[in-house]
């Protein structure tokens, strides 16, 4: 929780999102706005555009082999990729 919340406090994250947001209020209502609100979702969009690469972050932390598996049940061995 502690890096959440120092995350939370971070000024110079102000200043990165800063821009998206004005440019996000000069949108006029129509289908692009609506289309970033997720009013064709049925639920606002801003979570799903966080969740997705939130979750792939954790698949892509885990270092690689250092070198292949000989083993008899090792992915590649058993027609995996």
């Amino acid at each position: 929780m502690h890096l959440i919340s120092s995350l939370e406090r971070a000024k110079f994250l102000d200043r990165l999102a800063g821009p998206g947001q004005r440019a996000a209020r000069l949108l006029r209502p129509g289908p692009v706005r609506d289309a970033l609100h997720g009013v064709w979702l049925g639920h606002p969009l801003h979570p799903v555009l966080v969740q997705v690469p939130a979750a792939t972050w954790p698949s892509v932390s885990r270092p690689a082999p250092t070198r292949p598996s000989r083993s008899p049940t090792s992915p590649n061995r058993a027609g995996m990729t």
